[in-house]
């Protein structure tokens, strides 16, 4: 059965967001993807939900919910959500995680790769600040300015901005304010291809989506991900006779993940370098070789060697 990575989409709203997901998944070309969509709203009513507006001159998030309405919410709030909700889909052993909002700041030690929309255009917009003209910021809420001002005050002082409230903001307001910048990032999840192809043609300037960002950095991941499974690491072709192939059958079958631990595993390596060679985190690792040897019905990888050497006569 030819190998599926597995992600989870998290969103600061509510899920599902066809709306960003279907044209990231295509950007990407990510056909060969199972998934799942979390949001850190999912499960919450209207009276919920509008307790968590925020007051005057609080941070807010401008988000979707469900039935495709858009709400403004405490930041504070869905922060604290988010926090949660990472750790309880970080839990459920997925390839990938993709943070698909902006505006978060907070990162996670996750044991799945993590794909953070915000550190992402974060990199971008350092590396255009190098450049030596100004750049071009669009925002969908001014909140969200605010919030990356005490992140990156460099922004301040070599960037032009403009502030656009709503969920359909003026490109052509946009593209008057931005018309002498050498390039633009749309820095929202929120903005579509389209948008950015009718500012570009507004501008004559080069523009630049999250979404475009996203959908890089995921087929990126999705290429490591299949070239991982396809080869085991350099480790385990130097290590001699492959020792997991001469072990009895384990009670339920190993995945292509944890052959590969565990391989890495019995050749000695530790955890934080089977990590590096699968471009996996630690805990990742240290995940997979428990379930495998779980499923070998031992402790450790000691246990395996007699084993090997009883079934092949050694």
């Amino acid at each position: 059965m030819p190998y599926r990575p597995r992600c989870a989409f998290v969103t600061i709203g509510q899920t599902p967001r066809t709306d960003i997901l279907d044209e990231v998944l295509r950007m990407a070309q990510a056909a060969d993807l199972d998934f799942d969509e979390y949001g850190a709203m999912n499960g919450l009513d209207e009276t919920d939900i509008g307790a968590q507006r925020p007051r005057e001159g609080e941070r807010g998030f401008y988000t979707r919910l469900a039935h495709g309405g858009f709400v403004s919410v405490r930041a504070s709030f869905i922060e604290q959500r988010l926090r949660r909700l990472i750790e309880m889909v970080d839990r459920r052993d997925y390839d990938l995680i993709v943070m698909l909002s902006t505006g978060i700041f907070e990162t996670w030690d996750t044991r799945a790769r993590l794909i953070h929309s915000q550190k992402l255009t974060d990199l971008w917009i350092n590396a255009l600040i190098a450049g030596p003209g100004p750049i071009g910021i669009m925002y969908h809420l001014p909140t969200a300015f605010d919030s990356n001002l005490a992140v990156n005050t460099a922004l301040v002082q070599t960037t032009r901005m403009v502030k656009v409230a709503g969920e359909s903001p003026s490109l052509d307001e946009a593209a008057r304010l931005l018309r002498d910048t050498d390039i633009i990032v749309m820095h929202s999840l929120g903005y579509s291809d389209a948008h950015a192809v009718m500012l570009a043609g507004l501008v004559e300037r080069p523009v630049v989506s999250v979404r475009r960002l996203v959908a890089g950095a995921l087929r990126t991941a999705l290429d490591e991900l299949h070239h991982d499974a396809r080869h085991p690491p350099a480790g385990d072709r130097q290590a001699g006779p492959d020792v997991l192939d001469k072990l009895p059958d384990s009670a339920e079958p190993l995945t292509p993940r944890e052959q590969d631990v565990l391989r890495a595993a019995l050749t000695g390596l530790s955890n934080k370098e089977i990590g590096r060679n699968l471009a996996i985190s630690h805990r990742t690792v240290e995940i997979h070789r428990a379930r495998a040897l779980a499923k070998m019905q031992v402790s450790s990888t000691t246990e395996l060697l007699p084993r090997a050497l009883v079934k092949h006569g050694g």
